[in-house]
């Protein structure tokens, strides 16, 4: 079995040489590097998926294969901040994607790994707060005007795009 995943890796590898910016292609070498136990490569391969097409399943993966690293005792290379910042960005691609549960275990997720993780407790707070509906797209685009105007410190360029995107849209997203 590990011969088959050494060989899928070594297939996905010359697909990104020729492609390297397809993430699908990221995602799946990270899988196989899972699979075979190679958690700091999944991880990398994740987070590029991860980079070049933001999606809350690939933030999520990228949560679990760093959790797996400080389970297994792996030294991480940055440890409880770096989950952090993976967790936060797990809940703003949830939140983005209209999964409200998911995002606020991200986000909580995050503060209970790094409790001053730049504004986390405060979007947390936010989006917890029980007069919220989330199926009324005004009061969305409200709470992410919000984490724009006084949260979005430190978030990534790309991501804070979106997160601007979402505070101009008040259609309905897909909410879980």
């Amino acid at each position: 079995m590990q011969q088959e995943y050494a060989n899928a890796i070594d297939i996905y590898g010359i697909m990104l040489t020729n492609n390297p910016t397809d993430a699908q292609t990221y995602r799946a070498r990270g899988f196989a590097f899972q699979l075979s136990g190679k958690y700091q490569s999944a991880l990398s391969d994740y987070t590029s998926a991860l980079d070049l097409a933001p999606d809350a399943a690939t933030a999520w993966a990228c949560v679990a294969m760093r959790q797996t690293i400080l389970r297994e005792g792996k030294k991480p290379q940055v440890g409880d901040a770096e989950l952090a910042g993976l967790f936060e960005r797990a809940g703003f691609e949830s939140l983005l994607a209209g999964d409200f549960e998911n995002a606020r275990r991200g986000f909580q997720s995050c503060e209970n790994r790094y409790p001053q993780y730049h504004s986390v407790n405060e979007v947390l707070h936010l989006i917890q707060n029980p007069r919220i509906d989330w199926a009324d797209p005004e009061q969305r685009r409200q709470i992410f005007q919000a984490i724009v105007s006084n949260y979005s410190y430190h978030l990534p360029p790309g991501l804070l795009d979106r997160l601007k995107a979402a505070a101009q849209d008040s259609k309905p997203t897909s909410l879980k």
